[in-house]
């Protein structure tokens, strides 16, 4: 490698010029942290985006099929649904004529008969009534006086308590009827089914097939070219995939400067017998503890950054900004050190002359 050099001198000698120079050493170190908190923040911040935009897509009913058909489908086979591997929730409605609330008689409000989840299927933040009663929305509600809880009167059927839901972002009509739970027998006008995710696209063809014979085409109720919902492709597409090759290369850029300015304890080594393998290898050991300590304190201080903008990420995201920052650091302390190289090009006494 080098003449009178060994691999453990060379070590101790990197360590002791990280020592002696801290603060060229703390100036790299600083730089090279700031953009690794640049990348991590960066990550951080389109892994909350597409977190927001699948939680958006959740919520508008994304993962949510309609069932229907001219002449209408069983509501048992509806009901079947329930218990079917991925789904989450199903259930159906049909209508059952007008009714005037005994709180606003002039008032006809439409009936609508539900089985199953539905009512969960129409508003996740809501669960299946889980008492004998009436379900309304928040517009009914606000119209004619009524709390959840509360006790309503219909024309021509006993009254009952009211669970109040909000049904109106994935299907605005039912926000606009007062809603009666049914035992599931009959026919019904809709079957809405909400699926696990990613298993929307595929119980797009066999629904039609679990309520034969019945005529019935599926849907989905967000269509699919509304949103790009799958996390993974996103995360695959996102602007700055390659980032960590430039984050990299600019800090090699900055470890190769500053060993360039170090030329001249380069002609001192290279006089004292340490050949160009020899510099570049103390360099790379230097740049491994700088670099080590740059991604520790700029992950951290990305990490941070992000959880003040965006909140606590995810265990996803801090490994995929983890993962690209710990790339960048590869790229730095591969390439970097390369400057060593150049800066010990020439004779030891053509260095030397150069001091």
């Amino acid at each position: 490698m080098s003449s009178g050099w060994r691999l453990r001198t060379i070590v101790h000698e990197a360590l002791a010029n990280l020592g002696a120079s801290g603060i060229r050493g703390g100036v790299v170190g600083i730089a090279l942290s700031t953009m690794v908190a640049g990348l991590v923040s960066a990550e951080l911040a389109t892994a909350a985006d597409v977190k927001d935009q699948v939680r958006r897509f959740d919520a508008a009913g994304g993962r949510v099929a309609v069932v229907d058909g001219p002449d209408g489908l069983a509501a048992d086979r509806c009901e079947e649904l329930r218990w079917r591997p991925f789904v989450s929730g199903a259930g159906g409605w049909r209508r059952a004529g007008q009714r005037s609330a005994l709180n606003a008689p002039r008032v006809p409000f439409e009936l609508w008969e539900i089985t199953g989840d539905i009512v969960r299927v129409w508003d996740p933040r809501s669960s299946s009534p889980s008492r004998p009663g009436y379900v309304v929305g928040r517009a009914v509600a606000q119209e004619i006086g009524l709390r959840d809880g509360a006790w309503l009167g219909l024309d021509g059927m006993p009254a009952a308590p009211v669970t109040v839901a909000d049904p109106s972002e994935r299907n605005p009509l039912a926000a606009r009827v007062i809603l009666d739970p049914v035992a599931p027998s009959g026919r019904l006008a809709q079957c809405w089914v909400e699926l696990v995710p990613n298993a929307l696209p595929a119980a797009l063809g066999w629904l039609p097939a679990h309520f034969a014979p019945d005529e019935v085409e599926a849907r989905p109720v967000v269509s699919r070219g509304a949103f790009d919902v799958n996390p993974g492709e996103m995360l695959a597409r996102r602007p700055q995939r390659w980032a960590w090759v430039l984050v990299g290369l600019v800090g090699a850029t900055v470890l190769a400067l500053a060993a360039l300015f170090r030329r001249a304890d380069a002609a001192l080594y290279r006089a004292f017998g340490l050949g160009r393998l020899g510099l570049l290898l103390m360099h790379q050991v230097e740049a491994i503890v700088l670099v080590s300590g740059a991604l520790l304190v700029g992950s951290l201080w990305g990490i941070t950054a992000g959880a003040l903008r965006t909140g606590p990420p995810s265990v996803d995201a801090a490994w995929l900004a983890l993962r690209s920052s710990t790339l960048a650091a590869a790229v730095t302390v591969l390439v970097g050190p390369l400057g060593a190289w150049l800066a010990g090009a020439g004779s030891p006494a053509a260095l030397l002359k150069e001091r």
